[in-house]
C-alpha cells in the first residue's frame, strides 16, 4: 500500500483523539491535561505528528484542526476518564493499535517520523503486558 493508501485511516477524528492514549499512560483524569503543561505538551507533539502525517498525504487536516482538540479536551469534566484509561483500569485490552498503531504504521509508510505516538504505542503495550494473567 502506498502511503497515498492511508488516506482514509487519517481524518479529523484522528487527531482529536490524541488525549487518549496519554490519559491510560499518565492515568490521568482530563484535568491534567487541562492544567499541566507537560501533559498538554505531550498531546500536542502526539497532534502534531498526525498533522506532519496529514501534510505529505494531502489531507487537509490544519492546526485549527489541533486547536478544536484543545477546546473539546478543555470542555470535558475533569475528573473524566478516557476510555483507555478505564481499559487500563480494568485490565482490558485497548484501543492502542487503532490510534496509535495507525500513526506508527502510517508514518512508516510515508518515512515521517512518528516518535510521540512510537513511544505513546510502547508504554500502553507494556502496560497491557503487565497486566495479571489468569493461571
Amino acid at each position: 500500500m502506498s502511503c497515498v493508501g492511508f488516506r482514509w485511516r487519517l481524518t479529523r477524528s484522528r487527531i482529536r483523539r490524541s488525549h487518549k492514549s496519554f490519559g491510560s499512560v499518565l492515568r490521568a483524569p482530563f484535568g491534567a491535561f487541562q492544567r499541566d503543561a507537560h501533559a498538554m505538551a505531550l498531546m500536542i507533539s502526539a497532534a502534531e505528528e498526525v498533522l506532519a502525517l496529514a501534510g505529505a498525504i494531502g489531507i487537509g487536516l490544519e492546526r485549527s484542526d489541533s486547536d478544536e482538540m484543545l477546546r473539546i479536551v478543555d470542555s470535558v469534566d475533569p475528573q473524566a476518564k478516557t476510555l483507555m484509561f478505564q481499559d487500563v483500569e480494568a485490565g482490558r485490552a485497548t484501543e492502542v493499535d487503532l490510534f496509535a498503531g495507525t500513526v506508527l504504521a502510517m508514518g512508516a509508510k510515508c518515512s515521517i517520523a512518528t516518535p510521540v505516538n512510537k513511544t505513546l504505542f510502547h508504554l500502553i503495550r507494556a502496560i497491557e503486558d503487565a497486566y495479571p494473567r489468569n493461571a
